[in-house]
């Protein structure tokens, strides 16, 4: 059975038509739900749910649903801009609730209730009136630690995997803010090439930001990473809950994590010395945020290494 939910990522709605609308608005309300469900209410057939999964607008999860059930959590977004609040009918509560939301983003009920102590009835309101919509957030699990000689295992490349590490590495050793295209097939090993030129930067303890264009790809990379660098690795992306989000931004800024993994968000990542930024499939469109303030993470990407002398790869 394969279940499909909303992806929070997806900003592109000009590539969906009206019934797409429709299936994204129900998945980002309800939360994730099977495709046979989809097809009772929705009458969204496999098709329409694949399709909507290569625009990335769905994501899509093949296992089966575990005993233990996945770690999920109650969040809200808000439905207008700031300037619109003014000419809803709100209370002076209610409207300090929403323009909180409006600067804070995605954010779960009990943290909203927590950071502007509001009780569950007023954010309930907000729901009703259309300010606020609710949708069940999947929360990610720790990942665990690496093994202390994780990071003492030289990493053996091929001839050609090795040629390209030694380009690579000379335009990183110019310190002059280069930019270089690495291309390959799946499975071609790209990902040792990352894993050596990371070795290489955080061992003059620089700061390495390594980004992928959606959350569902995330838990992958992170598994990669956390295996070799262990606790060196912070992680950023939407579904992180708001006191998570800053306490591994705290872990960047005090140096304690020096690989920062994530979606474009973790273009941000406050490392005071950028050594390497890792754009994963680049091309795709994920990485233009076209929600207020609207950016493309390539393009901070490419100011953030030219001002410190790294390579965005």
């Amino acid at each position: 059975m394969n279940f499909y939910s909303a992806n929070p990522e997806f900003t592109v709605f000009s590539l969906l038509d009206e019934r797409e609308k429709a299936v994204y608005d129900f998945l980002n309300a309800k939360g994730e739900k099977d495709e046979a469900a989809l097809k009772k209410q929705l009458d969204a057939d496999v098709t329409l749910l694949e399709q909507m999964c290569e625009k990335q607008a769905l994501l899509k999860n093949r296992d089966t649903k575990r005993k233990i059930g996945d770690a999920t959590e109650k969040w809200v977004r808000v439905t207008v801009s700031a300037d619109e609040l003014d000419c809803i009918k709100l209370t002076p509560r209610q409207k300090e609730t929403a323009r909180f939301v409006c600067d804070a983003g995605d954010i779960s009920v009990k943290e909203l209730m927590y950071y502007t102590g509001v009780t569950a009835p007023v954010i309930e309101k907000l729901i009703a009136k259309g300010v606020l919509v609710s949708f069940t957030q999947k929360l990610y699990r720790t990942a665990l630690k690496a093994p202390k000689s994780a990071a003492e295992r030289e990493i053996a490349l091929t001839d050609e995997q090795q040629a390209a590490y030694n380009g690579l590495e000379k335009e990183y050793l110019k310190n002059g803010g280069a930019v270089s295209l690495l291309y390959g097939i799946t499975g071609s090993g790209k990902t040792q090439v990352f894993l050596k030129l990371a070795d290489k930067v955080i061992s003059q303890n620089r700061g390495v930001i390594v980004m992928v264009p959606e959350i569902a790809l995330t838990p992958q990379m992170l598994e990669i990473f956390t295996s070799r660098y262990g606790d060196k690795v912070a992680v950023f992306h939407s579904a992180m809950s708001m006191g998570k989000r800053t306490d591994e931004w705290q872990r960047v800024k005090d140096g304690k994590a020096l690989i920062a993994i994530g979606t474009r968000s973790a273009v941000f990542a406050p490392f005071s010395d950028l050594g390497l930024i890792i754009m994963d499939e680049e091309h795709e469109h994920t990485y233009k945020s076209e929600q207020s303030p609207r950016f493309h993470a390539r393009d901070i990407a490419r100011f953030r290494t030219a001002y410190h002398g790294g390579l965005l790869l």
